[in-house]
């Protein structure tokens, strides 16, 4: 998540997730042949609902966040985050130990929405093969490859967090 959203407020992100996708939902409708009018008040309604929707979901993943990030300087945000997911470990304690909480709280999240996650892929996959065999559209195969990606990233990926919090609390590093 950007720094920007991070310290946004609630309204704010209501509006930025909002308006491109009431944008999209009204350029849609009129695709359709539903009057400029309607598609209109129709995508602002839908954008107002899926910009207040996201930023419920949001929410909490951005107090988490910032929670992890605690004490360390807004600049070095970012540090942190690249070093809960890749590259090389941060020279700064400080910077380092947000990195390792961001990473323990990703897990953890991770962990709480594991079988709701692997239900929800497995099931499009199912969905997708299904379609695939039905219709033989290419698009069928981009979602099935799509869902089978998403469905191995869910046991691959705390693998990988894991990895990180051990290079971030590793003691040769805390020298």
């Amino acid at each position: 998540m950007r720094n920007y959203l991070l310290t946004a407020p609630s309204w704010l992100l209501v509006i930025i997730y909002g308006v491109p996708f009431g944008a999209a939902m009204g350029i849609l409708s009129t695709a359709d042949g539903i009057s400029a009018t309607f598609a209109l008040v129709g995508g602002l309604v839908v954008g107002a609902f899926f910009g207040a929707a996201m930023t419920y979901t949001t929410n909490a993943q951005r107090r988490s966040e910032r929670r992890a990030l605690g004490a360390v300087r807004q600049q070095d945000w970012n540090a942190a985050r690249r070093a809960a997911a890749r590259g090389a470990v941060p020279a700064d304690p400080e910077v380092r130990a947000a990195a390792a909480r961001l990473a323990m709280d990703q897990l953890n999240s991770l962990r709480r929405r594991r079988k709701l996650s692997v239900i929800v892929f497995g099931l499009n996959l199912v969905i997708a093969v299904v379609n695939l065999f039905v219709n033989a559209s290419p698009w069928y195969a981009v979602l099935a490859i799509c869902w089978t990606v998403g469905l191995a990233w869910q046991w691959c990926l705390p693998h990988r967090l894991r990895h990180r919090i051990n290079l971030l609390t590793d003691d040769k590093h805390n020298v």
